[in-house]
């Protein structure tokens, strides 16, 4: 996958004050390359003259194709804006970089000091890179981008006005897989020509996290893998530059791949080997689920998974008979609460099941009944509000401690 480098004469488009009120281009005029040039190849904006440098980079979202619309006009200065039949790119701008990679200091890199946009700066838009190209001028890049609002543009709107709307946030469940992608790369970015960011990519938009109706074309894309990985890998304790932005959640699954790598590694595994054997086909239980529920490493899908085994009928009323040998209350095993005693028949049969041994240690096992335990609603609840999580024995001594001390 090419890289372009796209020319601006800061004199005619002042791309700098565009950004600084919180816009971003939305195509670029093109004069070469447009049987090369497809969605979501990388692209750096590059402000020409002796103190210029690179300022911004994106992703290139459509087919190159001819308009004579003008856009961004107020951004243009007064008639330099392009008129007439023209060939433009469609682009999103995701990230600035300030301070801008010099010209000065991209000249003299070894790999790039021979590129054209060094040697022939007034040549038409755009220039290309090689990947190697590319990945270098990622690396003097890295530590100074700055994201941008993921801004979408109405269809029913004129082309001219921006639309605030913007992608979903990263949910833990897309962190975690971005994360073990990361490590399994070394800590080191996944670049926008990266196979394994092709294929995350196509994993992410097949998770049911995010309805379709909230997405756009840019949804999880390469360009947007590039910027997530950099920010995981730049807040990493032994990285030694400036990181980049970044989330709670990043920081809390960054901290959660550091201290407990094994579990961390088998979540990301557990929610591939799922989404391959069709086992998140819906949003409706994933919507059931609250943020503050969710407990490391198990994530919005795993704990579907693991909620959706706990309310398996015919499991959950094999386990009700063999305790009603021993238990015939149904008591909590925690807590000692019987729904029965509490409310005569209309608490029969009543309890729920839950699965000791989280998914993400358990992995797709056949599901015995000596791993389920009976549990009021409460205490269900209680093991599932935090990582680790307690066992119904646990639970019960922190129920008896906790009675003690308030006697």
């Amino acid at each position: 996958m090419p890289a372009w480098v796209l020319i601006c004469n800061p004199k005619i488009f002042r791309l700098h004050e565009m950004l600084q009120d919180g816009r971003t281009p939305s195509d670029w005029t093109i004069g070469r390359h447009r049987d090369k040039i497809s969605p979501g190849d990388p692209f750096v904006i590059w402000l020409s003259g002796s103190s210029g440098g690179a300022a911004a980079i994106g992703e290139v979202t459509g087919s190159p194709h001819q308009t004579a619309e003008t856009v961004d006009a107020p951004y243009w200065a007064a008639g330099r804006a392009p008129n007439g039949e023209r060939w433009v790119i469609p682009i999103a701008v995701t990230h600035s970089i300030n301070p801008l990679v010099s010209r000065n200091s991209i000249k003299a890199e070894p790999l790039l000091e021979g590129s054209t946009p060094i040697t022939q700066p007034f040549a038409t838009n755009p220039h290309q890179w090689s990947d190697e190209q590319w990945r270098r001028f990622m690396e003097m890049a890295t530590p100074d981008l700055q994201e941008l609002p993921d801004i979408t543009r109405d269809a029913e709107e004129p082309v001219s006005k921006p639309a605030g709307r913007r992608n979903p946030n990263w949910t833990w469940d897309e962190v975690v897989l971005a994360c073990d992608a990361l490590v399994r790369n070394s800590w080191k970015p996944l670049e926008v020509t990266d196979p394994e960011a092709a294929e995350l990519s196509r994993i992410l938009r097949l998770l049911p996290i995010h309805p379709t109706d909230v997405r756009d074309e840019r949804f999880r894309s390469t360009s947007s893998i590039r910027r997530k990985t950099a920010d995981l890998a730049t807040h990493h304790p032994a990285y030694q530059g400036k990181p980049t932005n970044g989330g709670e959640t990043d920081r809390k699954v960054l901290k959660a791949f550091i201290t407990d790598p094994e579990h961390m590694a088998a979540s990301a595994h557990l929610i591939r080997a799922g989404l391959a054997a069709g086992a998140f086909t819906s949003t409706s239980l994933i919507e059931e689920i609250d943020d503050a529920e969710i407990s490391a490493p198990e994530g919005r899908l795993l704990l579907r998974r693991h909620l959706v085994r706990e309310r398996d009928r015919k499991l959950r009323n094999r386990k009700i008979e063999q305790a009603r040998k021993t238990n015939p209350d149904l008591a909590c095993e925690s807590c000692g609460f019987s729904f029965i005693r509490t409310y005569g028949a209309r608490g029969a049969d009543y309890i729920e099941c839950h699965h000791v041994v989280p998914l993400h240690a358990s992995g797709e096992t056949r599901t015995r009944l000596e791993d389920l335990a009976l549990l009021c609603a409460n205490c269900h609840r209680m093991i599932h509000r935090a990582a680790p999580w307690p066992t119904p024995t646990e639970l019960r001594r922190l129920i008896e401690k906790t009675r003690q001390v308030q006697a």
